[in-house]
């Protein structure tokens, strides 16, 4: 026998809310404020499984825009560059690690010729 911590119609109902749960998380996530909608998304990493690369396609109020995470698996701070073809911009998140303490250099080279780098 097993008590239900609910009366019955009460946990029929949280039932069906954890299914529910499960098949949003499942879900892409749109920014209703438009700053930025996600397009595409690609996981990789190393064979060793110690350093990974995210990259996300987005688009935002300015544009295209490719967010790039990178580090090491299991450290908490990771790398956070973005670039932005239509401003020909390449720039990284201050507040986390540096492009160069996860990459030698990193180059950005755009439609017209324009090319911008990091390297340290």
């Amino acid at each position: 026998m097993y008590t239900m911590p609910r009366i019955y119609s009460q946990e029929r109902l949280y039932v069906q809310k954890r299914l529910d749960a499960l098949n949003y998380s499942k879900m892409a996530t749109i920014n209703l404020d438009d700053e930025a909608v996600p397009i595409a998304k690609e996981k990789l990493k190393t064979s060793d499984d110690k350093y990974f690369v995210t990259s996300q396609l987005m688009e935002s109020k300015r544009g295209i825009q490719l967010v790039v995470y990178a580090g090491e698996k299991g450290k908490k701070q990771k790398t956070q560059i973005f670039i932005e073809p239509e401003a020909k911009r390449l720039a990284f998140d201050q507040t986390d690690l540096h492009p160069t303490d996860v990459f030698v250099e990193l180059k950005a080279t755009f439609n017209d010729g324009t090319a911008h780098e990091i390297k340290s």
